[in-house]
This record gives structure tokens, C-alpha cells and sequence, in this order.
């Protein structure tokens, strides 16, 4: 007994008795918002509480412009938080990208590659990622935070 399938239709499954099952729930969207908005804020003050330290592994605090611009956001659905560095007024360019993927020669100099270049040596080595390190060292404490977000939205 042979099939055939064809790649190009979108499989669906669905099972009886679970359709409609988000409208069935009975929970409070302001609740889990809250618990979203304070894991931003917990987030957001240990990152830039990483970047003004003194580890070499994250950039060093020089004029404060990355920390003051170190943001989260709350999506619209209030499902998920972000935390981020956003490009400021005060920043010519989004020099967070330069921190974390490194630059080897200096702007305008690609044409010329000079000893720097050839050798492989950086001109800004790449830095660590400071918001995933952050989310990764306060992940218990998000947690709890959740936990207790969902307990309240779900009463």
C-alpha cells in the first residue's frame, strides 16, 4: 500500500477536545506581564552591573554609553522579555556589534591589509555576550520569578 505525499502541503495535527484550549484557560495577562517586566528589570540592572565591572571578558566601563543604553522590552503578547544594548543618540555607530564579533583592521584601511591583518592579529579582540552570560548566572532566580507570575495569572 503506497502513499504519496507531497512536501509542498503544510501538515496539521490536531486533536479532539484541545482546539480553543488558550480561550478556555482562564488566567490574568496583566500578572504574567508584571513577572515579565520585573525579570527585564532584574536582567537589566545585573548586565549592566557585568559591563561596568572590572572583567576582561565583557567590555570595560570607559564613558558609561553602552551601560546607559543597556534596555529590555516586553513583547506585545507579554509572553517574552528581551534584554539587549540599543543603539543610543549619543553612539555614532551600533558599537555593541564591533564588541562582540571583533574588528581586525581599522575602517576604510580593508583595501590596504596591512601586517595586522595578514598576521591575524585583532584590533578588538570579540568579547563575551554579557546579556546571555547574565541570563545564564541569574537563570534560577528568572525562574522563581516566573514561577510565581504563573501561580497568581492561573488563580
Amino acid at each position: 500500500m503506497s502513499q504519496d505525499f507531497d512536501v509542498n502541503v503544510p501538515y496539521q495535527l490536531q486533536l479532539e477536545g484541545w482546539s480553543g484550549l488558550d480561550r478556555k484557560l482562564d488566567f490574568d495577562r496583566k500578572q504574567i506581564r508584571a513577572g515579565m517586566r520585573d525579570v527585564g528589570k532584574l536582567l537589566q540592572k545585573a548586565t549592566q552591573q557585568r559591563v561596568s565591572g572590572g572583567d576582561t571578558r565583557y567590555p570595560v566601563r570607559r564613558t558609561g554609553r553602552l551601560r546607559r543604553n543597556i534596555r529590555y522590552k516586553i513583547g506585545r503578547s507579554g509572553f517574552w522579555v528581551k534584554v539587549r544594548p540599543e543603539k543610543g543618540s549619543d553612539m555614532p555607530d551600533f558599537y555593541p556589534a564591533f564588541l562582540y564579533y571583533g574588528v581586525r583592521y581599522k575602517a576604510g584601511g580593508r583595501y590596504r591589509r596591512g601586517a595586522n591583518f595578514r598576521n591575524g592579529t585583532w584590533r578588538t579582540a570579540p568579547l563575551g555576550n554579557y546579556p546571555a552570560d547574565t541570563l545564564n548566572a541569574d537563570g534560577p532566580r528568572v525562574k522563581q520569578i516566573l514561577e510565581a507570575a504563573f501561580s497568581r495569572a492561573f488563580r
